[in-house]
């Protein structure tokens, strides 16, 4: 007759031969039978997994590979686009990992000499010195450095781009926008001297949505009050800022490099944030810009404007931003 069962979890795992089970029994009264197990606590991204039914055992490996480390995580996110940087960072403190920023190649070059990183999140398209020489200058460094682990990130996501990515000495490329467990796995990959494959994009709508609410709210839940009004203020003025400078590139550079890497930034900072139809305009442009050989025209310029008022205006209308 057993009158009782009893389980007893760890905080830390025991070595396999301290694992125990056993039996304590009296005789006309009953047994209870007993066993100890190593357990580790879930983190809350794993329980917000288990709890939707949805197990990515990649990335849950990949937490716990970082949490074994004992010690923070070494990030460097060399990305000039302010909307951007709030979302990595936003993402990386879930985890406890707080990065150390750059706005450019050069900058990115000048903080892997100086800081011993586990890895760089490399954005490809950065004004002075774009990220695909900035890691090849790394890799020509000597010693470790010269070997630190640099992770792609970019709105282009074309196999050419991957391939131009692993020249330049990269290990892994993560394509904007990405999903948590994309960028997590990339960073614990790089850690490990794991190569990564590239992260396919989602290719937009044929007819995208001035806002995709599902982004938004995504984010929204997954971060708090405070760093959400921080992405949105963020994007609001930095994109209004650019459209600015759009306008004006329209009239006096319509085949400038700084017009292609503006409309480069709307691509993938818009996608972040949910302004799919202007993200999804941005790609189109920024293809016939860059391959097409196009000008930028005044009716571009005008039309994104138009595409970000209403995304504004939305938002606005939804109490998401003021």
């Amino acid at each position: 007759r057993v009158t009782s069962l009893r389980a007893i979890a760890r905080p830390k795992p025991d070595p396999p031969n301290r694992r125990k089970i056993g039996v304590e029994s009296t005789l006309g009264k009953g047994s209870t039978f007993w066993f100890e197990i190593p357990l580790h606590a879930a983190s809350e991204m794993e329980v917000e997994a288990l709890s939707s039914g949805v197990v990515d055992e990649g990335f849950i490996e990949s937490q716990r590979f970082l949490k074994a480390l004992e010690r923070p995580v070494r990030v460097l996110v060399a990305e000039d686009n302010a909307t951007n940087q709030v979302v990595v960072k936003a993402v990386l403190a879930k985890f406890g990992i707080t990065p150390d920023l750059v706005g450019n190649g050069a900058e990115a070059v000048d903080a892997v000499r100086r800081v011993s990183y586990d890895v760089v999140l490399m954005d490809v398209h950065m004004p002075e010195m774009d990220g695909l020489e900035a890691a090849r200058t790394i890799r020509m460094l000597k010693g470790e450095v010269g070997r630190t682990p640099i992770v792609a990130l970019t709105a282009n996501a074309l196999t050419s781009d991957f391939n131009e990515c692993r020249a330049a000495g990269m290990n892994s490329f993560v394509s904007k926008p990405f999903q948590t467990e994309e960028l997590l796995t990339a960073i614990a990959n790089a850690v490990k001297g794991v190569e990564g494959a590239r992260a396919e994009a989602v290719a937009p709508a044929a007819d995208a949505a001035t806002v995709n609410w599902a982004t938004l709210d995504t984010f929204r839940k997954s971060t708090s009050d405070d760093v959400f009004r921080e992405l949105m203020d963020t994007y609001l003025s930095d994109t209004s800022a650019k459209l600015k400078q759009l306008h004006e590139l329209a009239k006096t550079a319509p085949s400038s490099k700084d017009a292609v890497r503006i409309v480069h930034a709307f691509k993938s900072s818009s996608a972040m944030t949910g302004a799919d139809a202007l993200s999804q305009m941005a790609a189109a442009l920024e293809h016939d810009l860059h391959v097409g050989n196009a000008e930028l025209k005044a009716a571009d310029a005008d039309k994104m404007s138009e595409l970000f008022q209403r995304y504004r205006d939305a938002v606005i209308a939804r109490g998401l931003a003021s």
